[in-house]
């Protein structure tokens, strides 16, 4: 089979990296593919290894063009609307499946306009997405979950002795500086761990292409709370040194917390438990299902600034819970999150779909 996955966005987020983590288990099964984005944000350095089979186009008949001349099987169509038409407009019958991902409400919108004449199956990370996009679409397409995979760096192991010598307590933010990912709580949180007197460090990673005016919102924000000394903003992190982020921060006895208010799955959250970088996390969406509702990391009531700070404060100083949540949570990944058994499952079903669509 021949699959070519649509993306909107190609940027340094969520959707790109599990792409990438499929794309080489894909490889190593000798599967022939090809991506397609409607416009490069600076993500394309994520998929250097497959350099010859992106596309970046934004133009309906260009796109007809490729697929015309690609003759793919099928086409993975990741919340990316503007596809279908394409689709619609073929002079053969590709197998077309939707990947949904996104929980951004206006981004969800599209999901009232499909059918079963465009759409064949629907696949998703959680069993939270199932119930939110039932909510949505208006005709009983069936829906499966196959969850996000961890890239194998992650489970590699390092030599941390190696590693220099933090004597701060690390704390680590990774994403957008958008309301979803909700870096207001993040930065609510840092004040009230500074002043507790504890020796801690706040480490931010992302939205390199943020406007100026995000940034100096964040920074300005920063400075309000009093953290702005004990804050460090890494724009942008080559992906191949994120295991050494993660690692770093369990490393120095701190953690890593997500304070989003909502996730289909929780990609971050993922490759902390598999760096072995114990997690704090807001009870949302897909992460309750990730985190084994509580036993793979610490979970707080989305919003509760207290109640994170206490959870935080629980991992960097009680040893016994931290080795317990690191343990359980390395464990779950092995047995429920590699890209050998997750992409086996993928191929499977999608194979599944290709017999019954023929």
């Amino acid at each position: 089979m021949k699959f070519l996955f649509v993306y909107q966005f190609c940027t340094m987020g969520g959707v790109e990296t599990v792409l990438r983590n499929r794309l080489k288990a894909l490889v190593a099964e000798e599967f022939k593919f090809d991506i397609l984005f409607l416009h490069d944000f600076g993500g394309k350095s994520i998929f250097n290894d497959f350099v010859d089979s992106v596309y970046i186009i934004n133009d309906t008949d260009k796109i007809i063009d490729l697929i015309e001349k690609e003759k793919y099987d099928c086409i993975i169509n990741i919340d990316t609307p503007q596809i279908l038409l394409a689709v619609n407009k073929l002079s053969y019958h590709s197998l077309s499946v939707l990947e949904v991902h996104t929980t951004y409400e206006k981004n969800l919108d599209y999901l009232k306009k499909i059918n079963k004449t465009n759409i064949s199956a629907i696949i998703t990370p959680s069993n939270y997405m199932v119930n939110v996009i039932k909510q949505k679409i208006p005709e009983d397409i069936p829906i499966y979950v196959i969850p996000n995979s961890i890239g194998n760096q992650f489970l590699k192991s390092i030599d941390t002795n190696s590693m220099i010598n933090i004597e701060k307590k690390l704390i680590g933010w990774v994403g957008r500086f958008d309301y979803i990912k909700n870096l207001k709580d993040f930065i609510e949180i840092a004040k009230y761990l500074k002043s507790s007197g504890e020796n801690f460090e706040f480490w931010v990673v992302g939205s390199a292409a943020a406007s100026e005016s995000v940034k100096e919102d964040f920074f300005e924000m920063a400075k309000s709370r009093g953290i702005l000394s004990s804050l460090r903003w890494f724009p942008k992190i080559d992906y191949t040194q994120m295991p050494n982020f993660y690692k770093l921060i369990s490393n120095s006895g701190g953690c890593f917390i997500s304070t989003s208010i909502n996730e289909s799955f929780g990609m971050t959250v993922l490759e902390s438990m598999a760096s072995k970088c114990p997690v704090v996390a807001a009870d949302v969406g897909g992460l309750t299902e990730l985190l084994d509702n509580g036993k793979c990391g610490l979970l707080y009531q989305s919003h509760d600034i207290e109640q994170a700070v206490i959870s935080i404060n629980k991992l960097s100083t009680d040893i016994e819970l931290r080795k317990t949540i690191i343990d359980n949570a390395y464990a779950n990944v092995l047995a429920n999150y590699t890209s050998e058994k997750v992409v086996s499952k993928w191929i499977n079903l999608v194979k599944n779909f290709r017999s019954n669509f023929i």
